[in-house]
């Protein structure tokens, strides 16, 4: 009885698949739009008369200058003011912080700086 020739599996096409399914997830992905902040530098701070309004930032509470508030009032809170000071506690996510600089970015020349 002749014994057939093992026929060797081709993973060319495969790869290939993948190539073409990686790049069609790729062009086909929409990323979020990114969110500018504007800082400013912490020697700044330090030339302007006026006294900045201090803002804490905790895992669950937002407190500024002393007040309870949420992360909407924000921006009528900071209405009047020239610059906050956002102290940042420890177990802050990244995400916290980003959620509370989004409206603080709204509000017209408000200068922020941030403290970890």
């Amino acid at each position: 009885m002749a014994r057939r020739a093992r026929r060797t599996l081709s993973l060319t096409p495969l790869i290939d698949v993948i190539f073409l399914l990686l790049l069609f997830f790729m062009l086909t992905t929409s990323f979020a739009p990114e969110l500018e902040l504007p800082l400013a530098p912490a020697g700044l701070g330090a030339a302007e008369a006026a006294r900045p309004a201090f803002l804490d930032l905790g895992p669950a509470a937002l407190v500024l200058n002393g007040a309870s508030l949420s992360p909407d009032d924000l921006p009528s809170a900071l209405a009047g003011e020239g610059a906050v000071v956002v102290r940042v506690a420890p177990g802050v996510t990244a995400q916290r912080l980003i959620d509370v600089l989004g409206p603080l970015a709204r509000v017209p020349g408000l200068a922020v700086q941030v403290l970890g």
